[in-house]
This record gives structure tokens, sequence and C-alpha cells, in this order.
């Protein structure tokens, strides 16, 4: 962590900066609410027009004329012109955003009861918030014509953009009634994304079991052997120029959407930490996968889980990164007839389709590669094997991550250390932290030979249990 210098001089480039932020915070305002109060007048004007037809009992399902949107400096904006979003559609988005932005807009449906048992809005408890529903949407578009409303509601299907972008969330108020009847509603991302022109970091849930990796530690922090440097090199690589190369060269054919990584090798080699650092060279967020929140004993609610998940990270530039994967991805089990191995193999089957019509980063970690099913194997276009280092490099991370205030005591040989107890280097680290704060606590600079063999005996036991006492 850098700390400022309290003797240095004030800088006015600091105050600039910040200026600069400030006016280009306010111009991005500016332009939202030049771009979104023109659609949620539109809106308005097709609510009150609707109206009006039901006041007359007219079937007319003609709306207003939407305004054209030409400025993509908004991220709404680009979503729209991008996706080649219809006015319906554009309507049903802009309704499932009206309480966020312009709950009033909602209130004017009170003014009949008639008019409000059709609307298809939602009132919950005692709340004088009028909340919108699938159902709503359909009053605005359709009227009473029965051929629109069974074209529109194509837009609450899973094959539509709403869903697969996890773009609109859809609540159920009473169990076993039409998903039409439930609230419609502007998914978290989505919202930060068209109000403040940025994807909001999720957060750890059912839908999205994932945690967000960080680190402080750089590529050379990471120590590799040189064939395994060499295929992250080859990953690093693709993952820069693949898009250039497909296009300049016309291979769309042969190009699959997304990329898939395997890392594999005993555990603390260096996986999770080049999974880490293969988000900071992309300038990409990686979300670690808790799998025991992934998976479940009900029926289906595993593949739930994934759907939603993928579905919250598809077009959002995150890498997922599923560490000890072949616990979702182990062999499938063969079939004696049991429910269980049955429904476990179907979890297996989905994962594997939708890991492969996913358009992101995908990497999987696991400790055997034989551990993992051949169907996922075979659809990898990176498979990276993290081996243990050799006893040069041991010696090497040793001598380089010992802490600098202390040295070690002249009866310990390093090298025969290692040759006894090769160890990871996360377990290197271990040791050599653990070994600080003993020395620190005997206010001791020198660390003895039986600190160090007793704190190297303990990390082994962790994968080696008691083989690791056996002399």
């Amino acid at each position: 962590m850098k700390v400022a210098n309290p003797t240095a001089e004030p800088s006015n480039s600091a105050g600039a900066n910040f200026e600069k932020m400030v006016l280009t915070k306010a111009n991005d305002m500016i332009s939202l609410e030049n771009i979104l109060e023109p659609e949620l007048d539109w809106l308005e004007k097709c609510i009150d027009k609707r109206i009006a037809q039901f006041s007359t009992g007219s079937l007319d399902i003609s709306l207003e004329n939407p305004p054209e949107l030409s400025d993509e400096k908004t991220a709404y904006t680009r979503f729209v012109l991008e996706n080649k979003l219809s006015p319906d559609e554009r309507l049903v988005l802009l309704t499932a955003m009206v309480p966020f932005l312009k709950p009033r807009i909602f209130h004017k449906f009170l003014a009949d009861p008639k008019l409000y048992q059709v609307s298809g809005l939602v009132k919950i408890g005692n709340q004088n918030a009028l909340l919108p529903s699938p159902e709503a949407a359909l009053f605005i578009l359709c009227n009473d014509d029965l051929n629109k409303r069974m074209q529109s509601c194509a837009m609450f299907d899973v094959e539509h953009i709403f869903y697969k972008y996890s773009v609109l969330d859809l609540h159920s108020t009473v169990r076993g009634e039409s998903h039409l009847n439930g609230i419609l509603s502007l998914s978290q991302n989505y919202l930060q994304l068209f109000a403040h022109n940025k994807h909001s970091k999720p957060r750890f849930s059912e839908e999205f079991p994932a945690q967000l990796l960080t680190s402080t530690l750089c590529w050379e922090d990471l120590f590799l052997t040189p064939l395994c440097k060499s295929k992250l090199d080859e990953v690093k690589s693709d993952l820069v120029h693949r898009d250039q190369m497909v296009k300049a060269w016309e291979m769309q054919k042969h190009n699959k959407p997304g990329t898939r990584i395997l890392f594999f090798g005993d555990s603390g080699t260096g996986k999770t930490l080049a999974a880490t650092l293969l988000g900071k060279f992309l300038k990409r967020d990686v979300y670690r996968v808790d799998i025991s929140q992934v998976t479940s004993k009900y029926v289906g609610e595993t593949a739930k889980r994934l759907d939603s998940m993928f579905n919250a990270a598809e077009h959002k530039d995150w890498i997922l990164f599923f560490d000890e994967g072949d616990a979702l991805m182990g062999q499938r089990k063969q079939m004696s007839g049991d429910n269980v191995s049955q429904y476990a193999n179907q979890d297996v089957a989905f994962l594997l389709q939708r890991i492969e019509t996913f358009s992101g980063i995908v990497i999987i970690a696991s400790n055997l590669k034989n551990n993992i099913d051949l169907a996922f194997t075979r659809r990898f276009q990176h498979s990276v094997r993290f081996d243990t280092l050799n006893t040069e490099m041991q010696l090497k991370f040793w001598n380089e991550n010992l802490p600098r205030g202390c040295i070690l005591s002249p009866e310990i040989n390093l090298e025969k250390l290692i040759a006894r107890y090769s160890l990871s280097p996360a377990s290197i680290i271990n040791v050599i932290f653990r070994l600080s704060l003993l020395n620190w606590s005997k206010s001791s600079n020198v660390i003895s030979e039986e600190d160090l063999l007793r704190c190297v005996r303990d990390e082994e036991f962790k994968y080696k249990g008691r083989e690791a006492y056996v002399n």
C-alpha cells in the first residue's frame, strides 16, 4: 500500500482530477436524463392512450411512436441499439423500470376500480406502490387483441434476450399462479447499468454463489515450471488475439463461443492465483464459484442455480472460476436403476451444455485431470498442468520468500529438507508465515531447526495425514 508523504506540497493535479471526475459524472447524469426522460414520457403517453381506449371500449391497439435513439453514449441506448429491440420490447423494459425511476406513472390506474382490475398491476399488502407484472405490460401493448398478446408473450419466455441476459426478474406472488401475474422488475445489474452506465458487482447469493477473487500479487510471484508458464502464455495470447484473428482470417465457422480452460495439478501449485492473475491481465473480474452452494439434494435445483449463475454472468466480461471442479464435473455414474445416479448425471449433462453455450471465460480447476468427465475435457480449448516444483525451484522459492528480518539456524540444511519434504508454493508460504509469527513472539530473528521441522510436518500432515510423521 502506498502512503502519501506528509511533508509533500499539495498537488493541484489532484484537485483538477477530482473536478474532472465530478464534471464527467455530471455529464453522464445529464446524458442519462436526456435519454431516459423522453423514453418514460413516451411510455406515459402510451399508457394514457390505452386508458382512453379502455374508457371508450375501443379495440384499437396502436400506440404512440417511440422517440429516436441515436446517442450511443449511454448503456441503455447501446443495449437497445445493439440488440435491435423493437418498440414493444422497449416498452416492456421501461415498464419494469417505472418503480425505480418514475413510480407515479402507475398511479393513474387507481382512478377507476375496473381499470385497476384489468391493468395487471400488483399491490402488496398495505403498500401504496403499484408494481408491474407481465400482464400489466401486455395490457399496455395489446389491449384485448389476442393475436398480438400471443406474439408479445414470447418476451417472457426463456428463449428471449430478457431471460438469456437476466435483464428482467419475475417474482411469483401466489404459488401455482401463472408467471404472467408475478412481479416484473429490472434486475439489479441492469438497473445499475442503465442508471449509472456501469455494471454493479454481484453479491454472493443463491442466484450467484460466487465470490470476487482479488490479489496484490503479480506474475513474478507465481512460481511455475517452464512448461506450465508456456501454456499460460498461450492462454493469454489466445484471449487477447483470438477475436482479431477470427475476423481478419474469416474463421468464424470454426470459432465456438466462449473460452473453456482446465487447470489441473496438486493443491497449492498456483491454480487459483493463476486464474486471478489472468483476470488482472485482461482487466476482468474473476468470480470463484462455491460448489457447495451450487449443488443441491433437491431434483432440478442444481441445474436451476447453475442456469441462474451463468445467466447473471452472460455478457458481463466476468471470468467464472470453478475451484475443485471435479465435484460438479466428475465422472458420470453408471446407471444402476437408482434415482440418485440418474439425477446426478442430468446435472452433469446440463452443466456440460451450459458451459458450451456460455459466451464468456470459464476456468475449471481440478487436483486430478482423470477425475473430470471426458465429455468436459474434450471441450476445453486449453488444458494447463500445474506441476510440483523441482528441488532447485523450491529452494529458490524458499530463499525469495523468507522474511528479511529472519535468518535460518546454521544447522538447517534447506536442500535436504526439501528432498525429504516436498511442499507446494502455497504450503511453503504457510510455513514461512507461521515461522515468522513464532519468531516474532519470541523476539528472535533466528529460525530454529526444531520450529522449522514442526511447521513443515504440520503442513504436510494436511495432505498426507499420519504418513507425514513416518520417518
